[in-house]
C-alpha cells in the first residue's frame, strides 16, 4: 500500500520544524533546492526562501553552503536536515500516526530525496517500509541524492519505477 499523503503532511512538518529551528537559530532566510513541494510549505509558514526550482544537477551540501552559505542561509533543501531536525519531524510524525500505524506492518513511502522515508522509518522502526522512487516528477530518483545510502540500508525494497 502506498501512502501518497504522508509527503504532503511531512513537508506541512518539516516547515514548521524548519521555522521553529530557523527561530532558536537567529536565522532568517533560507535557500531551498526543490521540485517546489518543500519551498511552498516553508513559504506558507512565513519564511524567506532562496529557491533554486528543479536544479538540473543535484547539489551536494558543500555546494550549496559555497554558494549561499556565507549567506547565512539555512540549507533547507530535502534530503540534507541534520539528523536532529530529522529526528523532530519524525517524532511529530509519530504523533500524527501513532493510531493508524499499529495496525500497519508492511508499507510503501514514496520518496524522491528520501527525507520522506528516512523520517517515518525513524518514527516507526517497527514497520518493515518500502522507499518508491519515480511516481512523478516530484519522486524523481536521483544517483547523487545524500540520503541514497541510508534509504539503502533501511528499506525493505528500494523501488525504482521505470
Amino acid at each position: 500500500m502506498i501512502h501518497r499523503e504522508i509527503n504532503t503532511v511531512e513537508k506541512e512538518v518539516r516547515a514548521v520544524v524548519i521555522k521553529e529551528y530557523m527561530a532558536e537559530a537567529g536565522l532568517d532566510e533560507c535557500v531551498c533546492l526543490t521540485c517546489g513541494n518543500a519551498s511552498r510549505y516553508l513559504r506558507a509558514e512565513g519564511l524567506n526562501v532562496e529557491e533554486l526550482i528543479e536544479p538540473e544537477d543535484w547539489y551536494t551540501e558543500s555546494m550549496i553552503y559555497g554558494k549561499w552559505g556565507r549567506y547565512g542561509l539555512f540549507n533547507a533543501t530535502s534530503g540534507m536536515l541534520s539528523a536532529e531536525l530529522m529526528m523532530r519531524v519524525a517524532e511529530r510524525m509519530k504523533e500524527i500516526y501513532k493510531e493508524d500505524m499499529k495496525w500497519i506492518g508492511e508499507m510503501e513511502v514514496v520518496c524522491g530525496s528520501g527525507e520522506t522515508f528516512v523520517v517515518m522509518k525513524l518514527a516507526f522502526p517497527e514497520v518493515v517500509m518500502s522507499a518508491v522512487y519515480n511516481v512523478d516528477a516530484a519522486t524523481r530518483w536521483h544517483k547523487e541524492a545524500p540520503l541514497n545510502g541510508l534509504v539503502e540500508a533501511l528499506a525493505y525494497k528500494v523501488l525504482i519505477k521505470q
